[in-house]
């Protein structure tokens, strides 16, 4: 009789069982590790963290491992990318002590974690070399946080030509794409020179450093007199704010409460010294130094409240900056210490220079803050919150109602449909090649996202802040007169209130005491609506009674839009 053996699985032979549990044990280890350590990390945010920064960290978590996955999951076309480039390389050559030593620097900086002050920033020789030129030059480390210019394996310089140029740049900063949102920042430079406003050379390059490669850096130009000789052909100066004084102080505090309190107490916006970029050779040159002097009574006069900024600054090119930095939600770069104005001696004003788009995220350019998005609804914060100082330029100039209205219109241009597509098909072969570059390292990103985080933007700022819904409230005013209205703007914007319409009569009637509209003044976010009453031309007796109130509407629109709405009046007293 044939007997046949049992059958067993292939784990069931001694080699392989013991494979079999030795690998179930340790996933089970693996798997409980894991365990313990979520564990951990939600008792630590239950027990140390408030509900706000519990969400901060979560979304914080939840983004950062989205983006390490994309990461990740695009190793394989990174890698191609690199093998198929053909961009050429800008690689720095310098010597092996001078470099050494720059590390030093660098370590040292990032391991007291203190501001990047003077005594870090020794410059070294090096050689430049792109597409087999050669540009002798300077080094140094560059930026005024350590912790996001230098504790990154893509730390920030500054490289400044000797006696020569390199792209046309005198100067020029290599810094992580990330400092600069990745694209966004390059769209707003593409985006603002299709405005005709004056801008830095800002793109991407591979770098080396003595042969090793580094991988894709932002390079920015840095803006100077060379800068607008280079591009305008007239060597008009840049003025800043010098902050030396201000990261001085901030490497001397302990807690970031500590920093808030000197922010506030020291107010840098008032008492920082007006500088220029390149300041040593502005002061050597008789005619830019008058130029700096005759700024610098301008800027001063202007900070103290003496000038207002139509009188010192081209409204246009201001409301342009002011509108295209909402759009792309840049609010870092209108920060007073951000901010770069150029003094356009033959004009005798001032123009401001987009600087960038970053806005803490290191990510993508889905992490922005859309509460900081619109200037009106961020530079009115309160004293006592951090950034108040920072905030004070920008408030000054929109204080200005020529500046204001100008700035509205404009930002009611560029929020159209149609113009974002526009300006992105114009400029399509720039933004391709850009993108190429920025594959080589980065191919999780694309454009697309970017163009539509813009396109969320100016519906955003369209329809919330220009074409509201519900711009002010209308009450009865509640006394004997039968001719005015309570209004109470809802909106950090200005409202030009035309006319009082009779809808059955078509019938309207003017604001009293002037023809070109009664303005009602934006609202203060944060701070109760003030009630305003308004009065009217309105012939017809008993024009707001309650049979009539029904009728009437109120004509109005933003300041600097183009259409009206009408809204309603509450047929009650409020105030």
């Amino acid at each position: 009789m044939l007997i046949k053996k049992d059958k067993r699985s292939l784990y069931s032979i001694p080699v392989f069982s013991f494979f079999n549990k030795r690998f179930v044990s340790i996933i089970l280890k693996f798997f409980g590790i894991i365990h313990i350590i979520v564990l951990v990390f939600f008792v630590y945010m239950a027990v140390a963290l408030d509900k706000g920064e519990i969400k901060t960290l979560i979304h914080s978590v939840a983004q950062q491992t989205y983006w390490f996955g994309k990461m990740l999951t695009n190793l394989p076309i990174k890698w191609s990318n690199n093998i198929s480039s053909n961009h050429s390389v800008l690689n720095i050559s310098i010597a092996p002590k001078d470099y050494q030593l720059l590390m030093t620097l660098k370590d040292a900086a990032v391991k007291k974690e203190v501001y990047l002050l003077r005594e870090y920033k020794r410059r070294f020789p090096v050689v430049v070399t792109y597409n087999d030129d050669k540009f002798d030059a300077r080094i140094r480390l560059k930026g005024d946080s350590v912790n996001q210019h230098q504790n990154d394996s893509k730390f920030s310089v500054r490289i400044t030509l000797n006696n020569d140029t390199f792209l046309g740049m005198k100067a020029f900063s290599l810094q992580h794409p990330k400092r600069r949102s990745y694209m966004s920042s390059f769209l707003l430079h593409k985006f603002t020179e299709k405005e005709n406003l004056l801008t830095k050379r800002f793109n991407l390059v591979p770098v080396a450093i003595n042969g090793k490669y580094m991988g894709i850096y932002n390079y920015e130009e840095v803006v100077d007199h060379n800068m607008t000789e280079s591009l305008t052909g007239v060597n008009n100066i840049v003025v800043v704010w010098h902050d030396d004084e201000q990261f001085a102080d901030f490497s001397k505090t302990k807690t970031g409460e500590q920093e808030v309190h000197s922010k506030i107490v020291s107010d840098y916006y008032h008492h920082s010294r007006l500088v220029t970029q390149s300041f040593n050779e502005v002061m050597r040159d008789t005619i830019l130094k008058k130029d700096f002097e005759r700024a610098s009574k301008l800027l001063n006069g202007f900070r103290n409240g003496n000038f207002t900024a139509s009188e010192i600054f081209d409204i246009d090119k201001l409301a342009l900056w002011l509108a295209m930095t909402d759009l792309f939600g840049s609010y870092h770069g209108a920060f007073f210490n951000n901010v770069k104005l150029v003094y356009d001696r033959d004009l005798d004003r001032f123009y401001p220079l987009v600087w960038d788009a970053f806005s803490e995220n290191a990510w993508a350019s889905l992490g922005f803050h859309k509460y900081n998005m619109f200037k009106l609804n961020w530079i009115y914060r309160p004293i006592a919150e951090s950034n108040v100082s920072l905030e004070r330029i920008t408030k000054q100039m929109v204080s200005d109602q020529k500046v204001m209205e100008r700035y509205l219109a404009k930002l009611d241009e560029i929020t159209q449909p149609g113009y974002i597509d526009n300006v992105v098909e114009s400029t399509k072969s720039e933004i391709d090649d850009y993108m190429s570059k920025l594959r080589l390292d980065y191919p999780e990103f694309k454009m697309e996202d970017e163009i539509n985080r813009i396109k969320d933007n100016a519906y955003y700022l369209r329809h919330t802040y220009l074409y509201p819904d519900f711009p002010f409230n209308a009450y009865l005013s509640g006394d004997d007169n039968l001719d005015s209205l309570i209004l109470v703007n809802r909106k950090p914007v200005p409202i030009k209130i035309i006319s009082l319409l009779n809808t059955t009569t078509d019938n309207q009637f003017v604001a009293k005491g002037t023809d070109a509209g009664f303005i009602l003044r934006n609202n203060i976010p944060g701070l109760p609506g003030t009630p305003t009453k308004v009065f009217f031309e309105c012939p017809t007796k008993g024009c707001f009674d309650t049979e009539n109130i029904e009728d009437m509407r109120i004509v109005a629109k933003v300041l600097g839009t183009n259409k009206n709405t009408s809204v309603k009046i509450n047929n009650w007293v409020a105030y």
